[in-house]
């Protein structure tokens, strides 16, 4: 099994650490995992990309032009980007930021009103990881108890803010599955 997943914001929004804290879970769930960031010289603001692969098998390259699941913290990263999804793949959209949806139908489309979450929690450091929590949900790439150790470890230091982010992680997995009750709800009348 390979994932290939991309995310994309702007400078500031944790989209490199996010990337790290994901590639940091599939390594402890015995997976392999490469990524590759792309950033603007602006440390905020700026455009902010990170692709991973996640697999079962050694990766041979990072480099790829289609992806399993690409997540969208902004408006500029998706209109730039949202062409590069496999068919069937699916986007994570935060709709707080992002207005304008993924064109053409090539596959599911979560919308996730992340900033309003991270809001909701008193911190707008969160967005990162409930977009993580999204992206786990949807793609099912690694199990959320290893996620959540890896959230415990990067932040163990500060417990308080290690059990914030993994409540911020749990509320984006929590809306990925509200929307699929939703849709399943809708899709049987």
């Amino acid at each position: 099994m390979e994932n290939k997943i991309f995310l994309g914001g702007l400078g500031g929004q944790g989209v490199v650490l996010g990337g790290k804290l994901l590639g940091m879970a599939a390594v402890e769930a015995h997976q392999y995992a490469t990524s590759y960031s792309e950033y603007a010289p602006a440390m905020r603001n700026g455009y902010t990309y990170t692709t991973l692969i996640l697999s079962d098998r050694e990766v041979g390259a990072q480099v790829t032009a289609s992806y399993d699941c690409m997540a969208f913290f902004d408006e500029e990263s998706c209109a730039a980007q949202s062409q590069c999804l496999k068919d069937g793949g699916c986007y994570i959209v935060n709709t707080s930021l992002v207005r304008t949806m993924p064109e053409g139908n090539r596959g599911t489309v979560y919308r996730i009103p992340a900033s309003d979450i991270a809001e909701e929690l008193k911190n707008d450091r969160l967005l990162n990881v409930i977009m993580l929590g999204a992206v786990v949900e949807a793609t099912g790439s690694v199990a959320p108890p290893v996620m959540e150790e890896v959230l415990r470890s990067a932040f163990g230091k500060k417990p308080r803010i290690a059990e914030l982010n993994i409540a911020a992680f749990r509320r984006g997995m929590e809306a990925v599955r509200s929307q699929r009750a939703a849709d399943e709800k809708g899709g049987s009348l």
